[in-house]
Formats: structure tokens, sequence, C-alpha cells
């Protein structure tokens, strides 16, 4: 765009167009910082992350919350940038992780059904329909990544000392 713009109002249009673009970047950037590090702050306090994720430094800040997604954020970048299909991985795993509370969904409507509960007797078309549902919503998030998102969910739920005790034991 500040190209086309260069080429017909003249040079000044395209230093505006791209200071705008920086700070619109900047912005962004910052935003998005300020999320992940709210998000993992904010589930040390809750008790769904460690605590480590709530020491403040002397202005109140979540250090150890900003510089682990800083971190994290940055080993991707690096990842992406020299990896050819990167995006797609990281894309694919995105698009897989909003279909797992829908995995999850249908695994407990295929439990309701199988243990008869708010169902009537003989209705052999809930257990087929049931069985549907969860097979496309594994089809559909692909069966590789489903599995590894049911995993880091899990993870995500236990609490360290019962992780490492599934893991070594």
């Amino acid at each position: 765009m500040a190209y086309a713009l260069e080429y017909m109002v003249g040079k000044w249009s395209a230093i505006v167009v791209n200071i705008g673009l920086i700070i619109s970047l900047l912005g962004a950037f910052l935003g998005w910082t300020l999320i992940c590090s709210e998000l993992s702050y904010s589930g040390g306090k809750g008790g769904a992350f460690l605590k480590f994720f709530t020491e403040e430094n002397k202005n109140g800040a979540p250090k150890n919350a900003l510089l682990v997604t800083n971190v994290i954020t940055q080993l991707f970048l690096i990842w992406a940038f020299f990896s050819k299909s990167s995006y797609q991985i990281l894309y694919d795993i995105a698009s897989s992780a909003v279909l797992v509370p829908y995995f999850f969904c249908a695994l407990y409507s295929l439990k309701v059904t199988i243990t008869k509960e708010t169902y009537d007797i003989g209705d052999n078309k809930r257990i087929r329909d049931m069985a549907i549902s969860g097979l496309s919503v594994i089809y559909a998030a692909g069966l590789n990544y489903m599995l590894l998102l049911t995993i880091l969910f899990y993870l995500k739920h236990q609490r360290l000392s019962d992780v490492l005790q599934l893991l070594l034991f």
C-alpha cells in the first residue's frame, strides 16, 4: 500500500504508511505479550499454573511470566524462520486445539449413552450418533494432533508432582 500511495501521491505518503505500520506492529506485539504473560500470571495465582509465574518485580510486573512467554515466543519465531513448513504445523496444531473440547463433549455424550443416563431403554440410535460424532471429531482434528493435544490438556490440569509420578512410575 505504501508503494502504491508513493506512486500516486508522493514519497511522503509512503513514509506515513510505513510509520503507521510500525506503530501498529509494535502495538500488536505489546498487546500479545501482555495477554500471554497475564494468562500465565493469572493461572499461577489461581493454581492452574506453577506459582513460579506469580513472582513480581519491584514495579509489580509478573517477571517470570513475561520471561517465559517471551522466550517461548522467540523460540517459535526462530523455529518458524528456519523451518519450511512450520507455519502449516502451527496452524494445524492451533486448529486441532479448538476441536479438543468438542472431542471431550462427544466422549461424555458417548459415556452418558453407554451408561443409559437420561436416555430411554432400547434407544440404539443415540449410541450410533455418539460414536459417529466422536469419530468425526477425531477425523477433523487428525488422530496425531488429537492425541498430542489430549496429552497436553491432561498435563495442564495435573499438578507437577502427579505428572512426574505418572512419567517415572
